[in-house]
């Protein structure tokens, strides 16, 4: 039998094979069930902090040596995905107090999280606090924060801070391993003003629970 014999010889019972193993029919069965350890992203709010300030007016900070502005240090969690204030201004502190007493964030958001609701557009629709009077909030770096405590030019993130406001919730959704601070400024020059302010943040926790599956076994019949 020559070479060009052999191959045809070959390439036929490769054929043959092949067309048995298509008519051949596969059978699956879930022979037993089993236990394994499944991982699970939850997320979680935590509250880094909730509390009221008093900034002096710009000529008071200047004659009499009181501060119109305040840093606040924001202490990140680990894994923390995004985080958010909310505050409220006015120079009424009986107003402020009270308004403080309403702040709820970790208890919106949570119950946002348990619905699986979008968190952007389910932060979006919640209303603002009442505020009467203005002030500016900035997010910063400690770099920046050494600036603006020094009255010199300072950079900020734009997105997440806020000039001319009497209230509102804010979303900060840049990440950053340094240092951050949230800097607060009265640019009023005549009078002081009270600001209540709530920090929480939304963190990514991982957990594990038992899920049971089945194991399959295949088996082939003609």
């Amino acid at each position: 039998m020559n070479l060009s014999s052999s191959l045809i010889v070959v390439f036929s019972f490769v054929t043959m094979v092949s067309v048995a193993q298509k008519k051949r029919k596969i059978d699956t069965t879930y022979a037993y069930q089993t236990t394994v350890m499944k991982s699970v992203a939850i997320l979680q709010t935590q509250s880094i902090q909730k509390d009221k300030f008093y900034l002096n007016s710009r000529s008071n900070a200047l004659v009499k040596g009181g501060k119109n502005r305040v840093l606040l240090p924001v202490n990140i969690p680990n894994n923390t995905k995004e985080w958010y204030y909310v505050f409220s201004a006015s120079r009424d502190e009986e107003q402020i107090t009270n308004t403080l007493k309403t702040f709820n964030l970790a208890g919106e958001l949570s119950s946002f999280i348990e619905k699986k609701s979008s968190l952007q557009q389910s932060v979006s629709s919640l209303n603002a606090p009442p505020g009467a009077n203005i002030c500016d909030i900035y997010v910063v770096d400690e770099s920046n924060a050494l600036l603006f405590k020094d009255k010199d030019d300072f950079a900020y993130d734009l997105s997440s801070s806020r000039e001319n406001y009497k209230s509102g919730i804010v979303t900060v959704k840049k990440k950053s391993r340094n240092a951050v601070f949230l800097a607060l400024n009265n640019p009023d020059n005549l009078y002081g003003i009270h600001i209540a302010i709530e920090i929480i943040a939304i963190v990514e926790d991982i957990a594990f629970k038992k899920e049971t599956i089945r194991i399959p076994v295949i088996t082939y019949s003609n």
